[in-house]
């Protein structure tokens, strides 16, 4: 989307296109241009910080872990097999080679290997849940970093552009002061505004050195590593239904997700506990051929464990707090979740109607004003200082603006996160909302 502003005559051509090319700086998400212009695109660095973050690496780690843990604990325990022997018979030549083998199983009491495979099995889903939100998170991050990036880009060119406009300030006013219509002053001043913008140059760079320190972060690489300009284009993202979307968000969030399956899994775990009352079972085979009757060599023994109940119920009352606890927690996560879809979804739609304020009115009353400005100081009708601030003013408006195009990326970035991605947020979309209607 540009931004073009009528210009009255006393603008030089050069001065018109300068201002043009200011105004147009505006912010892209995921528009791809041709690959040769070495341009930072959107989509392609956040899929690369999704494929290099150690982060999304750990919980995807974590989540394969976790699955293959389920096997393990809902399988019985291994068999145990026991060999005993007499030394005194080993080398005797009065008695036969004494030895005893023992075969032992152990056998839970039922349902308890049930159990712990579901246990594991919910801690899996609670994994995989983390692995999403991790996910969400680091995009948000991406999103983040890359309209910081594009607004430094655009503080830069406007200052590029401002200094141009300021020279041409700086010729106007020398050509009166040789002439003998202006005071030194006046060339004074311009040269002091150079100055301080020299000055901001050096802030933006610094800032654009503390952006690529952060990019190069999300993509696990050197924080001094070269980051291509981003693409500098702005696109509108679909109008939100806040109460659908805190609909959706409250059934489908992963965090939520997360804790659901937790929640479960410690409902497992106090049921679990209650199963330890009960006793396993050991069942054993032994062969024993130092007793001198050989019916009496081969027997078959059972065994149990006695549960002692102090315990066993310390154990019970812990797993129904952890249940109370997260069930708390759940409802804790809740309120945070919908106050902050409120506030993210208020922020985003504050930038969008300082947008639209500054695009449809503040820029252009700004702009002929500094218009003005200009053409009464050229036909002496008008001072210096005047123009000078009609030129700061339209510089600041416009750096605002691009702030708050950045701001306005940034809140949709984080309401995406909250909401649980880009697919949430189409279907809680007011264009959603109409087509249910219809």
């Amino acid at each position: 989307m540009f931004l073009v502003y009528k210009h009255k005559v006393g603008f030089s051509n050069v001065a018109f296109i300068c201002l043009v090319l200011v105004n147009s700086v505006v912010f892209a998400e995921t528009k791809q241009i041709d690959s040769s212009s070495q341009t930072l695109q959107l989509a392609p660095f956040i899929q690369k910080v999704l494929q290099q973050n150690p982060k999304i690496l750990q919980t995807q780690a974590a989540w394969e872990s976790s699955q293959s843990r389920i096997s393990q604990v809902s399988a019985y325990p291994d068999p145990m097999l026991s060999y005993s022997l007499a030394p005194q018979t080993v080398f005797s030549d009065q008695t036969n080679y004494g030895q005893i083998i023992t075969a032992s199983q152990h056998l839970p009491w039922p349902g308890k290997q049930q159990l712990k495979g579901e246990i594991a099995q919910w801690q899996a889903n609670a994994a995989q849940e983390n692995m999403i939100t991790t996910r969400l998170a680091l995009i948000a991050a991406s999103k983040i970093r890359y309209a910081d990036w594009q607004f430094v880009h655009a503080a830069i060119r406007i200052n590029e552009q401002n200094k141009i406009l300021l020279e041409e300030f700086k010729n106007i006013a020398e050509i009166k002061y040789s002439a003998g219509r202006a005071s030194k002053q006046d060339v004074l001043r311009a040269e002091v505004e150079r100055t301080l913008l020299a000055r901001k140059d050096e802030e933006l760079t610094r800032e654009k050195n503390i952006i690529t320190s952060q990019i190069n972060t999300l993509l696990n690489q050197k924080p001094d590593n070269h980051v291509s300009p981003p693409n500098i284009e702005f696109t509108r993202h679909v109008s939100i239904d806040i109460t659908k979307l805190k609909e959706i968000v409250l059934r489908d969030h992963p965090q939520l997700k997360q804790i659901n399956a937790n929640v479960v899994a410690s409902e497992k775990k106090l049921a679990l506990a209650k199963q330890n009352f009960y006793p396993d079972v050991q069942l054993k085979a032994s062969y024993n051929n130092l007793r001198m009757n050989t019916d009496n060599r081969f027997t078959l023994g059972i065994g149990i464990n006695i549960p002692l109940q102090e315990k066993r119920q310390s154990a019970v009352d812990e797993a129904s707090l952890n249940k109370r606890k997260l069930n708390w927690q759940k409802q804790a996560l809740i309120a945070k979740i919908q106050n902050s879809l409120q506030m993210y979804y208020s922020r985003l739609t504050e930038s969008e109607q300082i947008i639209q304020l500054y695009e449809s009115r503040l820029l252009p009353l700004t702009d002929e004003n500094l218009q003005a400005a200009r053409s009464d100081y050229e036909s002496g009708q008008g001072n210096f200082l005047d123009m000078i601030t009609a030129e700061q003013n339209l510089i600041e408006l416009q750096l605002q603006l691009a702030k708050t195009h950045a701001n306005y990326q940034q809140h949709y970035a984080l309401l995406e996160e909250l909401s649980g991605g880009q697919e949430i947020l189409q279907q809680a979309s007011e264009k959603n909302k109409q087509g249910d209607k219809s």
